[in-house]
């Protein structure tokens, strides 16, 4: 999978980024894994703000029109990016149940 990230109000650093892969793409790996990596494309949108910490949205297409949308908010980025991986994987869980019942 691979995955943009687009901040807003801060700069992205190295730290950001493998944080992002960490929590993200290889945490959501073993739920992916029977789709081609290469059609794989998600898009992460980090926002901070100045008084309740981050804001960080996630949105991917799977094959078959599937949509995946998450939206998490806490004062630390790591706690955020973890809410949005276990809201995630929820909707990969039940996105890839509905396509192994066809």
């Amino acid at each position: 999978m691979k995955i943009t990230i687009n901040p807003k109000n801060f700069d992205l650093d190295e730290k950001t980024k493998q944080l992002v892969n960490d929590r993200l793409a290889e945490g959501l790996d073993h739920l992916l894994r029977d789709f081609d990596p290469n059609l794989l494309n998600a898009t992460v949108k980090i926002e901070q703000f100045q008084r309740h910490g981050y804001q960080v949205n996630f949105s991917m297409s799977l094959p078959g029109n599937k949509q995946i949308f998450a939206k998490e908010e806490d004062d630390k980025l790591s706690l955020a990016l973890s809410k949005l991986r276990e809201d995630v994987e929820r909707q990969l869980e039940t996105i890839t149940g509905k396509l192994k019942d066809y």
